[in-house]
């Protein structure tokens, strides 16, 4: 088979081994020519893009944007590990011009500004970033805060100003260079960002042994001892991960490495696959070289958009999984089990909870960290990207959408038809397909659904996508993130959480009733377009009690005229939409007026509290893997119930006004249910055991025939 390609990371002292990997490419007329190796001479220049840590800042943004700061125009403080020479922490320290670098050091220097000026030291910082090799040392004193210095790390002493040590909390004026870099690491700040090579925080439980970084153990602190409130990684292994862990658990906020600097990488993939599509063009002479790296320079900027992107959406992937926090545990319990089991996941390696800890979890009704849910993410993203591939969904040709999105948009202009024919055709699909499924339900939703429902990956993976396009999901995701800064953190969340309980419900409504014809060509213009129809009478039809709801809605969203009148009514049509559905199935089923179909459907749906019961189903707790798939299981009969029965008033021949009269020549059955509701609503605290009889008594109503 084909070998695969090297990610070469261009950093000091290795820039040219990209040359040297692709020169032995190329004279040996590998298939891969000179995409064998990314970066080099005629590869993207990360430092020039400043991609990895522009990528480490979307994350860094989201920390602080959830605690409702806006870090691009308010001033914030910062300290760190690096030079302005550095790619990722002298390009991450020129992001805002509204950072404060009250500290920094690297191999070289130690740097204290007590007090900065944000416009004339990001000034400075921007020439020494421009000056070739320069160091701490080429910053024009005269610019330093009251008190601010230059030290020397090889220096045996430091003499400290009032003002540093008001500064960094330090209680004496002499100081060895490792206490003050210590102090640095413990400094109250807003910021801590890691820009350079190095581990310097370990878990209060680990020994410096166990770290492996020998040269750092003088100056290592433990996370504990953190007084920081974000913690960005622009760099690789700036902590453990027990260190990220303890950290979190004490309330700082903070991801992983691999999440936060994961724009260099990404953008390595994108200059591979990119060369890899125009390489036959360049080799049968039809396009040559010069042109082809003239194309790479024209397409950086939106090949650097689509990267952040990733990042962004990662980052919020993140936020919503650590907000949902213990409703998710058990399901994600489970997940890190069946990986175990495949041999794919070592939870001890990977610094997972063991079973005592997960225990412990479930009884404080606590969720993962943030650094946990970071690994998780990612073997959500690798176990899903195995499955695809394993599966038939890369080869259909209803999936080259996936191949061609991820291309700019001018290869796709000029190479549109070439592009189906890529040698990584079926690879790129399923890590498109795998990075967006994840990073908009989280790690387990479609493991979830195939071990719970039997269904396939496949299945889960275009009832998704389906899904999505009917919805229009694309616009209601791009307009709330439109909204950061502008709303509050906690609504801007609430909306997102919002598309992702609608998304899992359309998911199953679509794997319920067309599991065997997931065709998108088939059903995504049939159910887009009778629901746009539907939404002019839905609103008016639907009972009072989804009115209010709907009303509550729009009052919470009036507040904010910034939100677009289209947005807002989207928003307000979402609990309509799954109803919708059911409505546009029966209408099809029975060929009766949609009208008429939907004023049935939500008459019965009302008179048997479907839509209360349903809410008091999805609120109930889980603390175990089965609790959950029972709760689901409850979840996916009540959604069919209310279609099932009007199906069978529709197909009765009744007259529409006489549906209360049909339902009631059921009366024992009736009575049943509202003696239950009864109960259900005179008790403050509800339980599984509860809802399963209402359930029970409900689905007795619905399937017994008519008129026992």
């Amino acid at each position: 088979e084909d070998d695969p390609y090297l990610v070469v990371a261009a950093d000091k002292g290795t820039a040219s081994f990209s040359n040297i990997a692709n020169e032995i490419s190329l004279s040996h007329n590998f298939w891969l020519g000179d995409a064998f190796a990314s970066g080099g001479s005629q590869g993207y220049d990360h430092k020039e893009i400043g991609i990895t840590a522009r990528g480490a800042w979307e994350c860094i943004k989201r920390h602080f944007r959830e605690m409702g700061k806006d870090i691009q125009s308010q001033e914030f403080t910062v300290a760190g590990v690096g030079d302005m020479s550095g790619d990722v922490f002298g390009n991450g320290l020129l992001l805002s011009e509204k950072t404060k670098l009250i500290a920094a050091f690297d191999h070289r220097h130690i740097f204290v500004d007590p007090n900065p000026d944000p416009a004339a030291s990001f000034a400075e910082r921007k020439r020494l970033f421009e000056k070739p090799a320069s160091s701490w040392m080429d910053y024009n004193a005269a610019l330093l805060s009251t008190g601010g210095a230059i030290f020397n790390r090889q220096d045996k002493s430091l003499s400290l100003t009032p003002e540093i040590c008001t500064a960094l909390d330090i209680d004496k004026q002499r100081v060895t260079p490792s206490e003050l870099m210590q102090a640095i690491l413990r400094a109250r700040v807003e910021l801590l960002y890691f820009g350079g090579i190095g581990t310097y925080l370990k878990a209060s439980a680990q020994s410096h042994e166990q770290v492996g970084d020998k040269g750092n153990d003088m100056i290592r602190i433990n996370a504990d001892e953190l007084r920081c409130k974000v913690l960005g990684e622009g760099a690789n292994l700036a902590m453990t991960q027990a260190a990220r862990v303890e950290f979190a658990t004490h309330g700082g906020r903070v991801d992983t490495d691999f999440i936060d600097n994961s724009g260099g990488v990404d953008t390595s993939d994108h200059e591979v696959n990119i060369k890899i599509l125009l390489q036959p063009m360049v080799n049968a002479g039809k396009l040559p070289l010069e042109q082809r790296n003239t194309l790479l320079e024209e397409m950086t900027n939106e090949v650097a958009a689509h990267v952040l992107s990733n990042n962004y959406n990662q980052s919020l992937a993140l936020s919503l999984q650590e907000r949902r926090g213990p409703e998710d545990l058990a399901a994600q319990i489970d997940f890190m089990r069946q990986l175990e089991r495949q041999g794919i996941l070592d939870r001890r390696l990977e610094g997972l909870p063991d079973d005592d800890r997960l225990q412990q979890l479930v009884q404080r009704h606590q969720g993962l960290t943030r650094p946990e849910l970071c690994v998780l993410l990612a073997y959500g993203k690798i176990s899903l990207f195995n499955m695809l591939i394993a599966s038939s969904i890369a080869d259909d040709p209803e999936m080259n959408h996936q191949l061609v999105e991820y291309f700019p948009d001018l290869l796709q202009q000029k190479f549109g038809s070439d592009i189906p024919g890529h040698k990584l055709k079926r690879e790129i699909i399923a890590t498109e397909l795998a990075n967006v499924i994840v990073n908009r339900m989280g790690s387990v939703f479609v493991s979830g659904e195939m071990s719970r429902a039997g269904f396939t990956v496949e299945q889960v993976t275009r009832a998704w996508l389906i899904a999505r396009s009917v919805f229009d999901l694309r616009f209601l995701w791009s307009e709330i993130d439109r909204l950061d800064n502008k709303l509050p953190a906690d609504l801007q969340m609430g909306l997102y959480q919002e598309l992702v309980d609608v998304m899992e419900q359309a998911v199953k409504w679509f794997l319920q009733h067309h599991a065997h014809e997931l065709s998108f060509d088939a059903l995504v213009p049939r159910y887009r377009e009778q629901l746009l129809n539907l939404q002019a009478i839905l609103p008016d039809i639907v009972p009072k009690g989804i009115k209010d709801q709907i009303a509550v809605k729009q009052q919470q969203l009036d507040q904010y005229d910034f939100i677009s009148n289209e947005t807002r009514q989207r928003f307000l049509l979402l609990p309509l939409l799954l109803a919708g559905c059911d409505v546009v199935y029966l209408t099809q089923m029975s060929k009766t007026a949609s009208d008429q179909v939907a004023k049935i459907y939500f008459v019965l749906n009302e008179r048997l509290h479907l839509a209360t019961v349903s809410a008091a189903v999805e609120a109930m707790p889980a603390d175990t893997a089965w609790a959950q798939e029972a709760i689901e299981t409850l979840k996916d009969q009540l959604q069919t119930m209310g279609t099932d029965l009007t199906m069978q008033f529709l197909s009765a021949g009744e007259l529409a006004e006489n549906v209360l009269v049909w339902l009631e020549r059921r009366n024992g059955a009736l009575d049943a249910v509202d003696s239950v509701i009864k109960d259900m609503e005179r008790m403050g605290v509800l339980d599984l055991s509860l809802l399963s009889v209402i359930v029970q008594r409900l689905s007795r109503l619905v399937y017994q025939s008519e008129g026992l």
